[in-house]
C-alpha cells in the first residue's frame, strides 16, 4: 500500500505534508498490513472551505483501488501556529481522517500501526528544521519510482507524483474514463433504503452494482464517498447525454434509491443539475 498525502489551502505549506509523506511510508514499508488497497491517500485542507467545503469525508474509487479520506485542520491555529505546533496540528488532522475509514478497506489492526507511525513522524519533523526544497524534490523522486515499481504500465505522475517536479504540488491527472456523472443523495434516505444491508458501504456498494447492471457498458462505476449529510456516487462515461437520460429514466422508474440527484460536474468546481428538473443548485455536500 502506499501513502499519499497533500495538504490543500496554501502552496507554501505543502512541503509540510511530505514530510509526514516521507516518515509515514518509510515506518509501514516493512509492516505487513491486512489492507488490500493500493493506495492510502490523505487530503487535508486548512479550513473546512479549502476541499469539498468538507470537514470530514471517506472515497473509495475502483479504478485505482484507493481509498481517499479529507479532514479539515482549525485554520487559524494553523496559520498563527509556527513550525512545531503547525506539524502536530497535521498529525491530529491525520490521526482524526482514518476514523472514517470503512473496516473493509483499512482493518482496525492497520490503523493502529499507521496512527503509531504518523505519532513517530510527527516526533521526527517537530525535532528537526523543515524539510529544504532540495529534500522535497528528492523524496517525490524517490516516491515517483516506488510507484513505477508498483505500476510499470502507468505513466510517471501515476497517484499525483511526477519526477523532477522540483515542488510538492500533484502531477497533472491524465485519466482517459470520459465524463463524470455525480449521483447522490442523503445519507439517511440511503442507509434506510435497504434494511437487509448490515452497513452504510454494503448500502453502496449493492447499489453500485444495481446502476452497473441497469446501464452495462454505457457507464463505468469508479466508487463512492460520504460525510457531512450526503453520499455520491461516481460514474464515468463516454456518451453523457444518452447515460444522463438513462439515469433519469431509471430514477422516475423507482429503479434508483428516492430523491437521488444528478449532476455533472466542470473544470471550475461547480455541478450542473440535470435532475431533479427543480433541482437549481447541486452541492457536492
Amino acid at each position: 500500500m502506499l501513502i499519499l498525502l497533500r495538504l490543500y489551502g496554501e502552496r507554501e505549506f505543502a512541503s509540510l505534508a511530505i514530510g509526514f509523506e516521507w516518515k509515514i511510508a518509510e515506518a509501514i514499508e516493512p509492516k505487513r498490513l491486512a489492507s488490500t488497497l493500493s493506495w492510502l491517500s490523505f487530503a487535508l485542507t486548512i479550513g473546512e472551505s479549502a476541499l469539498y467545503h468538507a470537514s470530514k469525508r471517506a472515497q473509495y474509487s475502483k479504478f485505482d483501488n484507493a481509498l481517499t479520506l479529507t479532514q479539515a485542520i482549525p485554520e487559524k491555529p494553523f496559520r498563527d501556529g509556527g513550525y512545531v505546533e503547525r506539524m502536530g496540528l497535521i498529525a491530529s488532522a491525520l490521526e482524526a481522517s482514518l476514523s472514517h475509514a470503512p473496516e473493509k478497506w483499512l482493518p482496525r489492526d492497520d490503523v493502529v500501526v499507521i496512527k503509531g507511525s504518523i505519532k513517530d513522524a510527527c516526533n521526527y519533523l517537530q525535532q528537526r528544521p523543515p524539510l529544504t526544497k532540495e529534500e522535497v524534490r528528492n523524496w517525490l523522486n524517490r516516491a515517483a519510482e516506488r510507484v513505477r515499481q508498483k505500476f510499470p504500465e502507468e505513466s510517471n505522475s501515476v497517484g499525483g507524483y511526477e519526477q523532477d517536479s522540483g515542488g510538492a504540488e500533484p502531477g497533472a491527472d491524465n485519466n482517459d474514463l470520459g465524463a463524470q456523472i455525480i449521483l447522490q443523495w442523503k445519507d439517511d434516505a440511503l442507509i434506510f433504503a435497504d434494511s437487509d444491508s448490515s452497513t452504510f458501504f454494503d448500502v453502496m456498494e449493492k447499489l453500485e452494482r444495481d446502476i452497473e447492471s441497469h446501464c452495462g457498458e454505457l457507464i463505468a462505476v469508479d466508487g463512492h464517498d460520504f460525510g457531512s449529510g450526503t453520499a455520491n456516487i461516481f460514474v464515468y462515461t463516454d456518451h453523457v447525454r444518452r447515460a444522463i437520460d438513462l439515469l433519469i429514466k431509471l430514477a422516475d422508474a423507482n429503479k434508483l434509491p428516492a430523491c437521488v440527484r444528478i449532476g455533472t460536474p466542470d473544470p471550475f468546481g461547480t455541478v450542473r443539475a440535470h435532475y431533479p428538473k427543480d433541482l437549481r443548485k447541486f452541492d457536492l455536500m
